[in-house]
């Protein structure tokens, strides 16, 4: 009962009349343009990639688990003699984080830009 007292009033704050209505945003459907409520507070972020190529040993780990395969391996040394990955696309990036997750050095890290980033 006051979950659905809490979903009116949400609905209620960015203009939506029907609790269907919400459960359509929340599941990615498309609204008409008409229907689409104006919510200014929604920032989009996109994931940015970071590798540190100090800690990078070049054992491609993340070039094989990124299913994107928006990684591969540098033609150039790094300072400690490894061939770092570099990012080819990172505007294609859908923060699964696999780079992360099994990088065993703690090389590369994902963060998120208001505004996009290039990778």
């Amino acid at each position: 009962m006051v979950l659905r007292a809490q979903s009116q009033a949400a609905n209620a704050a960015v203009g939506l009349g029907q609790p269907a209505d919400a459960l359509l945003l929340f599941f990615g459907a498309t609204l008409s343009e008409a229907a689409r409520p104006a919510v200014p507070f929604i920032l989009e972020r996109k994931p940015m990639i970071i590798i540190d190529e100090m800690y990078c040993k070049g054992c491609g780990i993340c070039i094989h688990f990124c299913p994107k395969k928006l990684l591969k391996a540098s033609e150039e040394v790094n300072s400690r003699g490894y061939y770092a990955p570099y990012v080819v696309n990172g505007a294609e990036c859908s923060n699964c984080q696999q780079c992360e997750l099994y990088c065993p050095d703690f090389a590369i890290f994902i963060i998120e830009d208001e505004e996009g980033g290039d990778g």
